[in-house]
């Protein structure tokens, strides 16, 4: 499977200052909407079982595809989001960053579980857990720069 690109930090609502920032320091690659259109596209290709759909990130993709109408629902088993923040003290940044998104998820008639960020917080990805990716078999390799520049921006926690 290759990787498609799809929406980035510009199309995205980043209600978070020190992201703009980063973005008119190093900015994202142009947005395309290769990545809705492929989620449609297999989500209508009834010779595979439906898909189970993790998202680590804002849910920008997924929600265009929903939104595109060309998206099968039925094609899509499962939604995993990567979100919310339990204390209620402030939005996840993955919700924060695309609220609309995440709610025309929510709002779909496609299962969805929501994984609050203090569970993801337990289980930290390194760049040596990078290293160890069985590349280029794995989709994920092509995004390897990219993920490796965000660990360096997290907080260790």
């Amino acid at each position: 499977m290759q990787p498609v690109k799809g929406h980035g930090w510009r199309s995205m609502q980043v209600a978070v200052s020190w992201l703009s920032w980063y973005n008119r320091v190093r900015p994202d690659e142009m947005d395309s909407e290769n990545a809705s259109i492929a989620i449609s596209e297999r989500s209508r290709d009834k010779s595979l079982d439906p898909v189970h759909i993790l998202m680590l990130g804002p849910p920008t993709n997924l929600a265009r595809a929903i939104d595109s109408e060309q998206l099968d629902q039925s094609g899509i088993s499962h939604v995993y989001l990567m979100g919310v923040e339990l204390t209620h003290q402030q939005l996840d940044l993955n919700f924060r960053t695309d609220r609309a998104s995440a709610r025309t998820i929510i709002e779909s008639n496609i299962p969805t579980t929501i994984i609050p960020i203090q569970t993801c917080a337990q289980n930290i990805v390194t760049e040596s857990y990078l290293e160890r990716l069985d590349c280029p078999s794995v989709a994920a390799c092509a995004l390897l720069p990219k993920m490796k520049q965000q660990i360096k921006l997290m907080p260790d926690s």
